[in-house]
């Protein structure tokens, strides 16, 4: 919204914090009294699946959703919340497959999450556009030589939840445990008690668990690292999306490693600006780290290659740009 606003465009912005019925009460009521003179209702973040009604109902203006994830392959497949053949399965499913129905244009961030999601709730792939993520341009100092003997930082953020593959990770430091290698991992979440137990099993002296920091933080803690990893779980989604953290990594200058999806191929380059190793598999987590560590001048090259990256594709003004043509292209397109 920010690079909108900085791009000319003239942005309303309709929020409330929070859900529930009075939440929803209000949202309506700050629309009803919302300038009704713009082009476009653009639904994002959390709740687009709930809101895409609601637009329909209350502006006859054209909708684009930038729903992020489906919530049913979320609560079904990766997070497991429910089964599949559930009325709680059954509801998620309904919101993904109506929101696709009701927005005119449908934003995602990888060319596989718009196959999974034109495939699973019958839509045509004219309705979607790909935009990536992005992140805010703070580039970090360069990397301390480690051949002075301090410890290598391999740095991980994020939602304990399948899709991350953290018990991966927890593995790979335990093999790694005797090499100087310090692991970080900021976050919590509906995994975290059971990884948590995982690492005290095991008796892993080089993991220090965080608790979550907020969004504008973040960055300090990616510069203060070697590594940043992506993720590494075995679910569908692992394959189907590419992470704010290699985003965060990118704009950093700081090396990924992350798991070979399609997602990923998508946007890296094995050996230019990222390692890719394979998924659930800690014993080639830890080989890629231990590559890293072992050679300074590929670390500084992936690095390097990640930045050189976020100049050229992923900087707030070009993904700003992308964005602003898929809202012109809607205005000339239905008008």
């Amino acid at each position: 919204m920010a690079g909108l606003k900085s791009a000319g465009v003239d942005v309303q912005e309709c929020a409330i914090a929070g859900g529930g019925i009075r939440q929803w009460l209000k949202l309506i009521k700050k629309y009803i009294k919302a300038d009704k003179d713009y082009d476009i209702m653009f639904l994002a973040h959390g709740g687009v699946q709930l809101a895409a009604p609601l637009a329909k109902i209350l502006s006859r203006k054209k909708v684009i959703a930038d729903p992020i994830i489906s919530l049913y392959d979320t609560m079904v497949y990766d997070r497991k919340k429910c089964r599949r053949l559930s009325f709680r399965g059954f509801y998620y499913y309904f919101l993904d497959w109506l929101m696709v129905k009701l927005a005119d244009i449908i934003i995602l961030d990888t060319n596989e999450n718009i196959n999974y999601f034109s495939k699973n709730f019958y839509a045509d792939k004219t309705k979607f556009r790909r935009l990536f993520i992005g992140s805010e341009n703070l580039l970090c100092p360069k990397i301390i030589d480690n051949s002075i003997g301090r410890e290598f930082i391999v740095h991980f953020h994020g939602y304990f939840i399948p899709l991350h593959g953290i018990e991966h990770i927890i593995k790979a430091a335990k093999i790694l445990e005797n090499e100087s290698i310090v692991f970080r991992i900021i976050g919590r979440g509906q995994t975290y008690g059971e990884l948590k137990k995982l690492a005290d099993e095991l008796k892993i002296s080089n993991i220090f668990f965080v608790n979550p920091i907020p969004r504008d933080k973040i960055q300090e803690y990616v510069c203060n690292s070697d590594v940043v990893l992506g993720i590494f779980g075995n679910t569908g989604k692992t394959a189907r999306v590419i992470p704010n953290k290699v985003y965060d990594a990118l704009a950093t200058g700081r090396a990924i490693i992350t798991a070979d999806t399609p997602a990923a191929r998508e946007l890296l380059e094995d050996g230019n600006n990222c390692l890719f190793c394979r998924a659930a598999d800690p014993k080639d987590i830890a080989d890629k780290i231990m590559i890293l560590k072992n050679n300074p001048n590929l670390l500084e090259k992936i690095a390097d290659g990640g930045y050189k990256l976020f100049k050229e594709k992923l900087k707030p003004k070009i993904i700003t740009a992308e964005f602003k043509k898929i809202l012109q292209e809607a205005c000339m397109h239905y008008d």
